[in-house]
């Protein structure tokens, strides 16, 4: 009876520090782990403040932006409960790493006039820098934010960190003999030793896209898809039944040989529905798009990390400025705001609260 109080009154605070509307409060948002990328690669993106209100109406809070756009931190600066990750260029990332003082100009610039309107989630330093001509400035440029921050936030719950994709791995499957190449291992041990310092929880993000080994033949759709409903194999003595878990898995795997204490993000994932013939049709998108934020939102994470993680879809929009084929085909909606195929997007909510949008 006392613990079942206890877990009550608990609950309780955490429902009035959800209606707190300070900086670090606006803080309901903070309970939602499903974003999506918006991206502005095309011609003719709507604008800010109606995709603000497409994103409110089928229930995303939670946005990454690949750069900084004064237009886009308005229209969710006026909201007050977004939150919002923000990114570093890759060819920002010298000058970021030359000085603090360098990092503090951007964080002024691009962060701090918005703190008070939005809560920033993630400040992402290089998306995919390494392996690239930028790998040694990532680890000195993400220290230079790191203290940036601190600088200016006594106390913040935003967190500092970058973008790689499995092709810092190799092997990489199974995921239990996954492992940084050795090429760039040390450009990632010097990343994570970093990444490490963040006061809150610290956090690689990574990009994982099943779509490209099913496309090269590698996997099975069903296991590419979370089509599955048992192991499609195993890894020592843990099963695995769709292939982002895989992925996912040997992240944590490759990270704990150069030392534990990094979790995982999910930077981008999704499915294009066009542009690769039977590869990149609109209702396997739908599958796989639809079983991966039912599979986000769920909370169970994946067998070697069985705890909630943040994801991100990629992308909110199809982008016609992207290279031509799958890339431009990734958007949950097309530019004039009807969605690409039909999907609901799951919601921390009771179940009347969900939101199903029509194709």
């Amino acid at each position: 009876m006392a613990l079942a109080l206890l877990i009550y009154s608990f609950a309780l605070i955490l429902a009035g520090i959800a209606t707190m509307h300070d900086q670090f409060g606006l803080a309901e948002a903070a309970f939602y782990n499903l974003g999506v990328i918006y991206g502005l690669s095309g011609t003719n993106i709507p604008d800010p403040y109606s995709t603000v209100d497409l994103c409110e109406n089928i229930g995303i809070r939670k946005t990454r932006l690949l750069e900084h756009n004064d237009h886009v931190m308005l229209a969710l600066n006026n909201t007050g409960h977004f939150e919002v990750s923000i990114g570093v260029r890759n060819d920002e990332l010298p000058e970021i790493a030359s000085s603090v003082q360098a990092a503090q100009s951007w964080y002024e610039l691009r962060v701090k006039p918005y703190h008070h309107g939005v809560i920033f989630d993630y400040i992402v330093v290089g998306n995919d820098a390494i392996p690239g001509p930028y790998s040694a400035y990532l680890a000195p440029a993400l220290e230079n934010m790191m203290e940036a921050i601190s600088v200016w936030e006594a106390s913040t719950s935003t967190k500092v960190t970058t973008v790689v994709s499995d092709s810092v791995l190799n092997p990489r499957f199974p995921p239990s003999v996954a492992a940084f190449k050795p090429e760039i291992k040390l450009y990632m041990e010097k990343v994570l030793k970093v990444i490490r310092r963040n006061r809150v929880q610290p956090r690689l993000m990574v990009n994982v896209f099943p779509y490209y080994d099913y496309a090269a033949g590698i996997i099975p759709k069903d296991f590419a898809v979370f089509g599955r409903d048992k192991s499609y194999f195993w890894d020592s003595n843990v099963g695995y039944w769709n292939m982002f878990d895989a992925l996912v898995d040997a992240f944590y795997w490759a990270i704990s040989r150069v030392g534990d204490g990094v979790y995982v993000a999910v930077a981008a994932t999704g499915w294009p529905s066009a542009g690769n013939g039977n590869f990149t049709t609109s209702a396997i998108a739908a599958e796989y798009n639809q079983n991966l934020m039912e599979h986000i939102v769920n909370g169970n994470g994946t067998p070697y990390a069985p705890w909630s993680f943040d994801g991100f879809l990629y992308s909110l929009y199809n982008e016609d400025q992207k290279p031509v084929g799958p890339r431009q085909h990734f958007g949950l909606f097309n530019p004039d705001q009807t969605p690409a195929y039909p999907f609901s997007v799951p919601h921390p909510l009771p179940p009347e609260a969900e939101r199903v949008i029509k194709g």
